[in-house]
């Protein structure tokens, strides 16, 4: 069975209130675990669980907003990343002319 038609499956089952309640419920787990993570309590295989609990619960949002989302999601991710590039760049930058500006560009 394609992942598509299983995810359309659960849609019809539980409903896509359900399905939306349900991928916040998941994304509030890995943000948990990840709390923890910080705290000092690593687990691997619990990161591991709620990331791929993230990633199915996403994938049936696709089924339940199909218009465009993937297009605009990839678009989204897109400017994202540059944003991101953008942001080391400058922090890079930044701690260059630091570095200049303290004699240690060396280091």
């Amino acid at each position: 069975m394609k992942q598509k038609e299983l995810y359309k499956l659960a849609m019809e089952k539980w409903g896509e209130t359900l399905q939306i309640i349900m991928a916040i419920e998941e994304m509030a787990e890995l943000s948990q675990v990840l709390t923890k993570t910080m705290r000092g309590y690593l687990d691997y295989n619990r990161i591991s669980e709620e990331v791929a609990d993230v990633e199915i619960m996403l994938a049936q949002l696709r089924v339940v907003f199909p218009l465009n989302l993937e297009k605009d999601v990839q678009r989204w991710k897109r400017k994202k990343k540059y944003r991101l590039l953008k942001d080391i760049r400058q922090n890079q930058n930044e701690l260059n002319f630091e570095n200049k500006e303290r004699g240690d560009e060396g280091t």
